[in-house]
C-alpha cells in the first residue's frame, strides 16, 4: 500500500518521552527518560512501514539520541535540534511548530504541500 505521508515528524518531551521522568546532568541533558506508554512500539510499527520518522525538538543535542538508544529506538529517527525559541526566529507562538516542522521538512528535501 502506498504512503501519501512524506514523514512523520514528533517533539521529543510529552510526544515520545514523558517529560516528569527526566534524569539530567548538570549540564542539563537528558540521560534517561520514560516513554509515552505504546510509544515505542508505534515508532517500530511505522518504521516497519516504510514510513520516515523524525523528531525535531529544541532539546540539549545529546538527549534525543539518550533517550531513544535507552529504549532501543536509536535510528529509527532522524533528529532536527534547535536552540531557537519562537521569538528567535520572528514567528507567532501559536504557529511555532507548524514553521518549524515545515522547515524540518524542507530542510530534509522532503518539501511541504
Amino acid at each position: 500500500m502506498p504512503h501519501h505521508l512524506s514523514a512523520l515528524l514528533f517533539d521529543l518531551g510529552d510526544t515520545i518521552m514523558i517529560e516528569e521522568s527526566e534524569v539530567k546532568d548538570s549540564e542539563e541533558t537528558t540521560l534517561q527518560a520514560d516513554l509515552i506508554p505504546g510509544m515505542a512500539e508505534a515508532l517500530r510499527r511505522f518504521k516497519a512501514q516504510g514510513l520516515r520518522l523524525a523528531i525535531v525538538a529544541d532539546s540539549r543535542p545529546d538527549t534525543p539520541p539518550n533517550v531513544l538508544r535507552q529504549h532501543g529506538l536509536y535510528g529509527y529517527l532522524t533528529c532536527w535540534r534547535s536552540r531557537r525559541s519562537s521569538a528567535s526566529v520572528n514567528l507567532i507562538h501559536t504557529s511555532f511548530e507548524w514553521h518549524w516542522m515545515q522547515w524540518a521538512l524542507q530542510s530534509a528535501t522532503i518539501g511541504v504541500s
